[in-house]
């Protein structure tokens, strides 16, 4: 059995709606840019495997939804997906499990909960479903700790699923008071089928819950109605990701055609392009977005739901009603923030498609790269304070969305692994190397106003910057747009080198803004040869 004992949910610091920040990932946060200033996206190094099959009921794959929850500084659970492989190899069963990290989720083991049935014994670590001989179908959903002040504590954990419940197949809500046993809550689903990882959460600032869906645009209007992906019949752009708001869980009053429509393909995106799943994750003050970006690519079968999918990022500043990807010179930075891992495959596919370029030889997808075709972001993330890290975590699989799932031909070669980025390095606000020139000619801006709070002792950056880089900062009045006496750039002290809570100063060491508490200020900062992450208040 898991080991039992009583942790407190560490939710409030994960994101501290009170805390003021500034992040750098749209340019909502400036009234005025100038100089060589480009916001940048941040990618991780690549992941590190934390979760892989070990165990009959994963014989398939540890596959792609995925849910992260961390209690406190050490102990953390992984909510994963898994499937057991069919006597023909094909996708067989497919099951919620649970594992747990007592290092701040670094390493993971799989308890024995003594829950659910497989092959007679009940020694594992599957949730959900409870049976492998009254099977019923299920696609794992998120998994949430519900701080909807009205629901009793044995209501408090929250499984969102797509799976039959007495012959009605659809999005179910069910209810734990430990977050291991789960019932359905309602006699109905909440929602119709939406065939992607739904997350959903209580949004205590607005009063009611808040859902990410999966939207199905049969005839998307981006490419017009005669963009094909293949001659089987689907529509090039099915998939994007829509928002429903509701005051119960019981009802989500949205289906996968009418829900809002939060982040979808536009001009910009080449057909046959899909956002996928969403990852929706809360972060200060925004709302977090991982989407898996899915290129149908038809790999000489003439069935267009086949392709690769990658991960990108996006964000809301408006409580998730829409996201955008970071700014760049062109339009936007949409890069891969997760990459493909490297395949090793030593032959391509030749086929009709030129794009196409997967193993002929499947039998090779047993040593390729473990994430070398498909990946998924798992909802959530893990906070270090003491080495000033996030770390997150992703599926990964060396086969594609579709032709080569036919057989299991990857053996144990699928997993969820772990990439870890500094605290809010999602993306950057970049100064190029700059000297030598006049002040008003060197990259600086001014910020939005903000307002200092009652607890607010000192303004502290996260900021990495070359050895001969510096970063001065003014805090102005925003109505007059002047500097606060004793806080103008004349009376900064340069700030240098690689920190995550770097005090600014002024007039040779004078940090404290207590004087100016409640009020409201705007930054104006000027910099070079510097990446600069966060501005906030200590």
């Amino acid at each position: 059995m898991t080991t039992t004992f009583v942790v407190t949910l560490i939710l409030a610091a994960l994101y501290p709606a009170a805390f003021s920040k500034i992040l750098f990932v749209d340019n909502t946060v400036f009234t005025h840019k100038s100089g060589d200033l480009t916001l940048q996206l941040n990618p991780p190094p690549p992941a590190t495997p934390v979760i892989t099959p070990t165990e009959p009921w994963e014989s398939w794959a540890v596959f792609a939804y995925n849910t992260v929850i961390q209690f406190n500084e050490t102990y953390v659970r992984m909510y994963y997906d898994c499937i057991t492989a069919a006597p023909n190899g094909r996708l067989g069963k497919r099951w919620l499990c649970l594992a747990e990290s007592f290092d701040g989720g670094l390493t993971f083991h799989k308890p024995n909960l003594g829950i659910a049935t497989f092959k007679g014994s009940t020694n594992n670590n599957i949730i959900y479903p409870t049976s492998d001989t009254h099977y019923v179908g299920t696609a794992p959903g998120s998994v949430f700790n519900d701080t909807n002040p009205s629901e009793p504590d044995e209501r408090r954990w929250k499984f969102v699923v797509d799976t039959e419940v007495d012959g009605v197949r659809g999005i179910w809500v069910f209810c734990s008071a430990d977050g291991l046993k789960f019932s359905a809550c309602y006699k109905k689903p909440s929602m119709e089928r939406s065939d992607t990882m739904n997350v959903a959460w209580y949004d205590n600032t607005l009063g009611h819950y808040v859902a990410y869906v999966r939207i199905d645009d049969v005839y998307p209007k981006e490419h017009g109605p005669s963009v094909s992906c293949s001659g089987d019949g689907l529509s090039a752009d099915l998939r994007r990701i829509g928002r429903c708001a509701f005051s119960s869980l019981s009802d989500w009053g949205c289906t996968i055609t009418n829900a809002s429509t939060v982040l979808t393909f536009d001009k910009y995106d080449p057909p046959c392009l899909d956002v996928y799943t969403n990852a929706a994750t809360i972060y200060e003050d925004l709302v977090l977005f991982f989407p898996s970006m899915y290129k149908h690519i038809d790999f000489g079968t003439g069935y267009s739901n086949d392709g690769l999918l990658d991960i990108r990022f996006a964000t809301s500043r408006n409580n998730g009603r829409t996201a955008s990807y970071v700014p760049s010179k062109t339009h936007s930075n949409r890069k891969p923030f997760i990459n493909l891992g490297i395949s090793n495959c030593p032959q391509l596919q030749q086929t009709k498609r030129p794009d196409s370029q997967w193993c002929a030889d499947t039998d090779q997808l047993q040593h390729t790269s473990w994430d070398s075709a498909t990946m998924y972001m798992a909802v959530g993330m893990v906070r270090d304070n003491k080495r000033g890290l996030l770390r997150m975590y992703h599926s990964g699989s060396p086969f594609t969305h579709g032709s080569d799932a036919g057989g299991h031909t990857w053996g144990l070669n699928s997993g969820i692994g772990v990439v870890s980025i500094r605290t809010d390095g999602f993306s950057y606000l970049n100064s190029d190397y700059i000297f030598n020139t006049q002040q008003s000619e060197m990259p600086q801006f001014t910020t939005v106003a903000v307002t200092v709070p009652a607890h607010g002792t000192k303004v502290v950056f996260n900021m990495q910057g070359g050895v001969a880089g510096y970063l001065l900062c003014a805090l102005l009045d925003p109505t007059s747009q002047k500097p606060v006496p004793g806080f103008s750039l004349t009376d900064a002290d340069a700030l240098r080198g690689n920190w995550l809570e770097q005090p600014a100063s002024w007039r040779k060491g004078n940090t404290s803004i207590v004087q100016l508490q409640n009020q409201k200020i705007s930054f104006h900062v000027l910099l070079t040869d510097m990446k600069l992450f966060s501005i906030a208040f200590g």
